[in-house]
């Protein structure tokens, strides 16, 4: 068996769900029977060892996001290993004979977005999901849409413009917004993910706001008009020949999936396999695979749509999914016939193709 380093933390808004699924993910993968080890880079990309997990853990716990006890065997297993000296060391162990694949488990900026996978290339390292290219584009919601509709693959109506754009001429963008898209609408950044920096505008008032939100992020916003139709999810896996899960629906008390609603200890109880008829199940799933193919993508992913009038309209495109809890992902495959450690195992398959 491959011995494989997962590699989890990191700079970006969404560290600590990067912790939360490393867990998952050196649970999964030693119960497929692979020799696992596992380093933590703090929120300044700073290598450090298994104390300063324990202590996140901790955060995580007191928020409700992880349970009392729940990766408790993994903590002290010795699989997260002790602290580097700085990064020159990390590659170093990376490009050693004790590492044959490398398995990022970054979210958002600084991991899930083509850098981390650009630096694994240039060391000639393999590594787990998506190359740069794909990665890159995939973590613009932007460019994700642009290489969508160029495939006539139907999306979310959008309007995008950048930081400096807006704050040269503010009244211009919110007229632009409100002809286009009217209320409600959400505001986002281009380049974020876990619905951090989103936030929903019912008036010019609360649309000045949100765009302040969201520019504290990113300095490309997105406006997208509120949909009355369901959100749905679908997982893909694979290289050449991928294949998709079953799909989820995400089932919301809030007016979108935002972070609480996502990982809170309320977070909302999604519907898997979605109570769609077969139709519409094979049109999402179809949808998620064409996603994939012409965004240059591989080894995994989670595409999001909307489902309105019975048309299927791409959201985003996840290439690094949240792992463990209530996270949707793994969730899927399950439901599919395919447990976390066979899940996990094909992962590192492909990753070696």
């Amino acid at each position: 068996m491959e011995k494989v380093c997962v590699l989890f933390g990191g700079t970006s808004p969404e560290h600590d769900i990067s912790v939360k699924s490393a867990l998952f993910a050196l649970k999964s993968l030693t119960m497929a029977g692979f020799e696992c080890r596992a380093y933590y880079l703090d929120r300044q990309n700073r290598p450090y060892g298994p104390e300063a997990v324990a202590q996140r853990v901790g955060v995580l716990i007191e928020e409700g996001i992880l349970s009392e006890g729940e990766y408790a065997e993994i903590l002290d297993s010795g699989l997260i290993r002790g602290k580097p000296r700085d990064m020159g060391e990390l590659f170093n162990i990376l490009m050693s004979d004790d590492v044959d694949v490398v398995f990022p488990v970054f979210h958002g900026p600084g991991g899930e977005d083509g850098s981390i996978q650009g630096a694994l290339e240039f060391l000639d390292i393999p590594f787990v999901g998506c190359g740069v290219a794909g990665s890159a584009m995939a973590m613009d919601k932007v460019i994700t849409k642009k290489m969508c509709e160029f495939h006539g693959i139907k999306v979310v109506d959008y309007l995008s413009f950048y930081v400096h754009e807006w704050k040269k001429g503010k009244q211009a963008c919110l007229e632009k917004i409100e002809k286009k898209l009217g209320y409600p609408c959400f505001v986002k950044p281009a380049g974020q993910g876990s619905s951090i920096g989103i936030s929903r505008a019912d008036n010019k008032e609360e649309l000045v706001s949100s765009i302040s939100a969201a520019a504290v992020y990113d300095s490309k916003l997105l406006c997208e008009p509120a949909i009355s139709g369901m959100e749905y999810s679908v997982g893909v896996i694979g290289n050449a020949n991928p294949k998709a899960s079953v799909p989820a629906e995400i089932s919301l008390w809030k007016d979108f999936f935002d972070y609480p609603a996502k990982y809170g200890p309320n977070a909302v109880d999604d519907i898997i396999p979605a109570p769609l008829g077969p139709g519409l199940t094979r049109k999402l799933q179809q949808t998620a695979l064409k996603t994939y193919e012409v965004m240059g993508l591989s080894g995994m992913a989670r595409v999001d749509s909307f489902i309105e009038n019975g048309q299927v309209l791409v959201n985003e495109i996840n290439t690094i999914p949240g792992m463990g809890g209530n996270s949707l992902f793994h969730r899927m495959w399950e439901k599919t016939g395919v447990s976390p450690p066979r899940l996990f195992e094909r992962l590192i398959k492909y990753a070696c193709e």
